[in-house]
């Protein structure tokens, strides 16, 4: 396949390589997942509110998929890099479900007024203690499926 570009995530292709060898899907599906998965990445970008937000989010979604950290509360310039950083891409928020993270949101509601809002629910501790199961729940209501790294579930006695 000579599309000129150059796949960006390893783990992507040996997922999909495995779901090949597996028997799971067909060569042609493989085909056209890999050449979906060209086209889509990089057209969205993640904000959350720290490091821990966004290591725990990375596990559960492609890494090509850019996710921009406020540092906390942000200031007039850490909104200013956002904004430059962030640029066209559609933007989604997924801020904790506390007072900081709910005073984040609003602060980047008013720069990022279209973006897409992800919550985590009241029960959970914020962003980096969310259960994946539970992430990939919401950035599938987000409709963002094609970025997420599904667990592969082996069953016993294979």
């Amino acid at each position: 396949m000579k599309t000129g570009r150059s796949y960006s995530s390893v783990p992507f292709l040996l997922e999909i390589f495995s779901l090949l060898t597996a028997g799971e899907y067909s060569y042609t599906t493989c085909k056209n997942l890999l050449e979906k998965r060209l086209v889509t990445v990089m057209n969205i970008a993640i904000i959350v509110e720290g490091k821990n937000d966004k290591s725990r989010i990375r596990r559960v979604l492609d890494e090509s998929i850019p996710i921009f950290c406020t540092f906390g509360t942000p200031g007039t310039v850490q909104l200013e890099k956002l904004r430059k950083q962030v640029g066209d891409k559609d933007v989604y928020i997924f801020t904790d479900n506390d007072s900081s993270g709910k005073r984040i949101r609003g602060i980047l509601r008013d720069l990022f007024p279209d973006a897409e809002h992800i919550y985590t629910r009241r029960g959970y501790p914020g962003v980096e203690h969310t259960p994946e199961e539970y992430l990939i729940e919401q950035f599938e209501k987000a409709g963002l499926e094609q970025y997420i790294h599904y667990p592969i579930k082996y069953e016993e006695g294979i």
